[in-house]
Formats: structure tokens, sequence, C-alpha cells
């Protein structure tokens, strides 16, 4: 099962605000970046999660965020997907962690 476009243009559309984001196909799903930092990722599945580090991963905890796998992303709860305020804080944080974190290659 590979991303669902319409998704990904979805999230995009809602990011725009943040400035230039660009995103690239990988692993049937697809990686969502800034400044040539991934910060959010949409599994092959079609579901959105933003990145984690030590200063944001309690927020998402409490938010009701979970960590699938042992990746540093949190899938997105159904009150942010819906929630324009709620999803633009948490893709905020996962932007300030990508930002704060090394380049990826």
């Amino acid at each position: 099962m590979a991303v669902e476009t319409y998704f990904l243009e979805e999230v995009l559309d809602r990011l725009s605000s943040f400035g230039e984001i660009s995103s690239k196909f990988m692993f049937g799903g697809a990686g969502i970046f800034v400044s040539g930092k991934m910060f959010a990722k949409i599994s092959s599945s079609s579901v959105l999660s933003f990145k984690a580090d030590d200063q944001n991963r309690t927020i998402f905890i409490d938010a009701g965020m979970i960590q699938p796998g042992k990746m540093p992303y949190f899938e997105t709860t159904a009150e942010q997907m819906e929630n324009e305020d709620a999803f633009l804080s948490v893709a905020r944080l996962a932007r300030d962690a990508a930002l704060r974190g090394k380049v990826q290659k």
C-alpha cells in the first residue's frame, strides 16, 4: 500500500504557513521536510507522524500521541487532524525539533 497522494497534498497545504516545505516519497510513504530536515512522515497506510526530541516528547505523549516504532516520530491523533490549531501546534513542535537536529542526508 502506498501513501494516498490526496492526503499528502492536504497535509502539505495545511503546513504551507511554514514556508518552503518539500516532500519525498520513500518506502511506500512520504517524508516532509523544512530546510532540508525531515519533521514529519506519512506512512504507507496514510498515517501522519511528527518528529519528537527531548524537548517535545512529553508534550506529544501528554497529547495522546503514540510512538509506533523505534523512530522518533509520534502519530497524530484524530483531534489534531480535525482541529487546525492543535494540528499546527504539534507541527510547529516537530519542525522546531527537526531544526534543532542534524541535517538529513
